[in-house]
């Protein structure tokens, strides 16, 4: 867990493209095996669509948070083996932290599933 590393853009187009995507309520993650040499890496985005550079920062800081609750609940080794983005949409500002590290948790369960 300790391994987490940021991802590079071009490692995010990469994963974009052609990582596994899961819709939330309030987000999207998408996930992608990470490299054998690679420990898992993540990033966290939020689209100019979604208005002001205060709103953005608030859900990157807001899906940090989410994301650092839910590893340290210790959901699965889903973050050591997987780069992982977590996009904010339209309704990732209304959530608390806590909401989010629930449907962070939620998804990564339906990724665990997809994996066996």
């Amino acid at each position: 867990m300790a391994g987490l590393k940021n991802l590079s853009s071009k490692e995010i187009e990469r994963v974009l493209r052609s990582g596994r995507r899961y819709r939330g309520r309030a987000l999207l993650i998408f996930v992608k095996q990470a490299d054998p040499d690679q420990p898992g890496r993540r990033a966290f985005i939020a689209p100019k669509r979604l208005g002001s550079a205060v709103l953005r920062n608030r859900c990157k800081r807001l899906m940090r948070a989410g994301f650092n609750q839910a590893q340290s609940a210790g959901c699965s080794s889903i973050y050591d083996y997987n780069d992982i983005i977590l996009m904010a949409t339209n309704g990732t500002c209304q959530q608390s932290s806590v909401d989010i590290s629930e449907e962070i948790r939620q998804v990564f369960a339906k990724v665990a599933d997809d994996a066996n």
